[in-house]
């Protein structure tokens, strides 16, 4: 049996130059069918709560439940020696650092000379650095892109997502030293504070702009700044290299600065949020003593509050 339908013309005759096959037109039908469906579905999904609940539960079976999940045993390990990062959990055990994949099994082993770690984690790039000590590494996915000792005492350590790490030191001339080091391991600059703790710090995303976050305990009340430095300007002359300096209000304890997108620093204090976008700052959010339980700003475009009820 032949397939084909033929169009007929004003006379009532077939038409033999233009004939339709059946499948093809059935095939046209389906598609079009199924891409309305898929539409429709897109639509309902993304704008509907009860429908995206549903398919959440039922179809994609995003809920997961603890008898369901992998598991990594831990005996006798100390949680501040375990670590996320990329698709890793890496723990920290007698100097070998163990990479647990998504189904709780070993991936690789690294080793390392380190007993008391401390972790900086962005993308694909892990750091970890010695509490106190001089040894720091840099990982990429499973592998050591490199590793330094560093003159002076680790305190505090930092990678953005394109592998730079900034690193602050004490135990030297200066109250505080920061190194920034390249991907490469390549050291581009130093900076030193002679009076004031380093906080945090942080390195924007596109490797312009190093964030220190400071404070000063040596006065009746604390003294809190936020110092936004070029990393291109401090390679040629480090004493013109300062873009912005934020003071805030005494007895506001910087805790943390986190860079988002477009180069806006999050600025986490102990009453408050502040953020600093092109040379201005304001504020974000407030904490209330009686009701903030907890707040982060180490998320992508996101910082998040969590409230007592």
């Amino acid at each position: 049996m032949k397939n084909d339908i033929y169009l007929v013309n004003g006379n009532g005759k077939k038409d033999k130059n233009k004939k339709i096959n059946k499948k093809k037109v059935l095939k046209a039908v389906i598609f079009g069918i199924l891409l309305i469906l898929i539409i429709a579905f897109v639509i309902l999904y993304s704008s509907n709560d009860s429908v995206k609940k549903f398919c959440d539960k039922y179809v994609f079976k995003k809920e997961v439940y603890e008898e369901n999940l992998p598991e990594i045993s831990l005996d006798g390990i100390s949680t501040s020696n375990i670590y996320a990062y990329s698709t890793y959990v890496a723990v920290l055990k007698q100097n070998k650092l163990n990479l647990y994949n998504k189904y709780g099994n070993v991936d690789d082993t690294v080793d390392v000379e380190i007993s008391v770690p401390i972790f900086s984690g962005n993308g694909k790039y892990l750091c970890m650095a010695e509490d106190s000590g001089q040894k720091i590494y840099l990982i990429s996915g499973k592998n050591i892109v490199w590793q330094k000792e560093i003159e002076g005492n680790i305190e505090n350590i930092n990678v953005n997502d394109n592998g730079y790490v900034s690193i602050a030191v004490s135990g030297t001339s200066y109250k505080t030293v920061v190194y920034i080091i390249n991907d490469k391991g390549e050291e581009l600059f130093k900076t030193y504070l002679s009076a004031s703790n380093v906080i945090a710090t942080d390195i924007s995303n596109d490797n312009k702009y190093l964030a220190i976050a400071e404070a000063n305990f040596a006065g009746i009340t604390i003294e809190s700044s936020v110092k936004i430095i070029s990393i291109e300007k401090a390679q040629i002359n480090s004493s013109d290299s300062i873009e912005y300096v934020y003071n805030s209000d005494p007895n506001n304890l910087i805790i943390n600065v986190n860079y988002q997108n477009k180069n806006k620093l999050m600025c986490m204090y102990d009453n408050r949020i502040d953020f600093i976008q092109e040379k201005n700052n304001q504020e974000f959010i407030k904490l209330d003593d009686k009701e903030t339980l907890f707040m982060d700003i180490n998320l992508e475009r996101k910082n998040c509050k969590n409230n007592k009820k």
